[in-house]
């Protein structure tokens, strides 16, 4: 696969302008054919003075801007575990949910949005966290499996793991039908029930993502 900056060259000029316009602490490297952004962000109170700052890296993946920037925290700072909301496995960041990416990171959205909005809020979180002694006054979506079924849970109304489980069936299928079951558990058909649900959160979410969810929520207990 060729990299995105070779691709579409002029993408990439612009991406390098606007990071450059707006942060001073931090820069565009190039390791490995592999875009990075590295340095110190900044933290603002609510009266302008300096909350905190953290040394963070932004891995720009291959197929950007489709696929996800991959976030992590490079200063030491931050335990990299499940209740700080980071994957113990590669450290890298849980900013949010694949599935709701349409929520904090649509389609348009410039690498300023994302450092601005998703980033940014995943490190006030984490300021806030020791600021409050691990009692952080912000909300927080459920780590790994709980986090799915919180996530669709607020999106149909519906807990039962066994009704999202099939709505992510329906989500990861090439075509859906009107006359199959409603994945609600109603014994209605498709088009006679939440059906329009169905079609707007297969719009929003892609079936990638919400296969991986699919399977991550069938292989554990819960």
């Amino acid at each position: 696969m060729r990299d995105w900056r070779i691709t579409n060259t002029d993408f990439f000029q612009k991406f390098k302008e606007a990071i450059n316009n707006k942060y001073k602490t931090l820069h565009i490297l190039i390791e490995d054919d592999t875009v990075y952004i590295r340095g110190t962000l900044f933290l603002d109170s609510a009266d302008g003075r300096e909350l905190d700052h953290y040394s963070i890296e932004i891995q720009i993946p291959h197929n950007f801007p489709k696929g996800l920037p991959i976030v992590r925290e490079i200063g030491g700072r931050l335990p990299k575990i499940t209740d700080r909301h980071f994957n113990p496995v590669d450290e890298t960041a849980c900013l949010f949910l694949p599935d709701e990416r349409y929520k904090y990171y649509p389609e348009g959205s410039t690498i300023v949005d994302f450092i601005e909005g998703p980033v940014r809020s995943f490190f006030y979180w984490q300021a806030d966290y020791d600021l409050n002694k691990g009692k952080s006054s912000f909300g927080e979506r459920g780590h790994a499996d709980k986090g799915i079924i919180e996530f669709y849970t607020e999106e149909i109304g519906i807990s039962d793991k066994a009704v999202i489980i099939k709505l992510l069936d329906y989500l990861t299928k090439k075509k859906v039908k009107g006359h199959w079951n409603c994945y609600c558990g109603s014994g209605k058909q498709l088009r006679y029930c939440h059906f329009d649900k169905l079609k707007d959160l297969r719009k929003k979410i892609s079936r990638d993502d919400a296969l991986k969810s699919l399977e991550r929520i069938k292989s554990t207990k819960m």
